[in-house]
């Protein structure tokens, strides 16, 4: 049995860019992209994924639902 790895993934065009996970992640793996969604905010982006502790913070704190952890089996 390996180590399950984990995968942010964003729904852009349900983010409203308040960056509220960005803020809350205790690791930091999370940081402003340049991308904007279909209603012109800039949305976040994980941008050390290898960090994430799966504390699944970002899910919980989204107002949005925009962000959710999906965890791999390699």
């Amino acid at each position: 049995m390996g180590l399950a790895l984990t995968r942010i993934v964003f729904d852009p065009d349900s983010c409203k860019g308040c960056l509220i996970c960005v803020a809350m992640c205790p690791k930091k793996v999370l940081a402003l992209s340049g991308s904007r969604n279909v209603k012109g905010y800039l949305v976040p982006e994980a941008v050390r994924s290898r960090d994430c502790a799966g504390c699944r913070t970002c899910e919980k704190i989204c107002p949005d639902m925009a962000v959710y952890l999906l965890e791999e089996t390699p």
